[in-house]
């Protein structure tokens, strides 16, 4: 598949591209769903087991929710899955 390159306009585009990313990402290792998703976030990262921050995965997933905590978290979980 062709890769993609944008060049942010602003820091919120930015951050957009980088949340788009981190779904790829997730995706390329074999989370293609949202509950794989969701489970794979929730069995490695404690924070994401309430309601609350649940609903910020859902919206993560479907590219509702762009937030620089949320992307670094999810990061450092890709940087495990990969060393697994």
């Amino acid at each position: 598949m062709k890769n993609i390159s944008i060049k942010p306009y602003d820091s919120s585009i930015k951050l957009m591209v980088e949340s788009l990313n981190i779904l790829n990402e997730f995706k390329m290792l074999g989370f293609t769903s949202r509950s794989g998703f969701v489970g794979v976030v929730q069995d490695n990262v404690e924070e994401f087991k309430d309601y609350k921050t649940l609903t910020k995965l859902l919206n993560f997933w479907d590219g509702r929710k762009k937030c620089e905590d949320l992307n670094e978290t999810l990061t450092q979980l890709l940087t495990k899955l990969k060393q697994e």
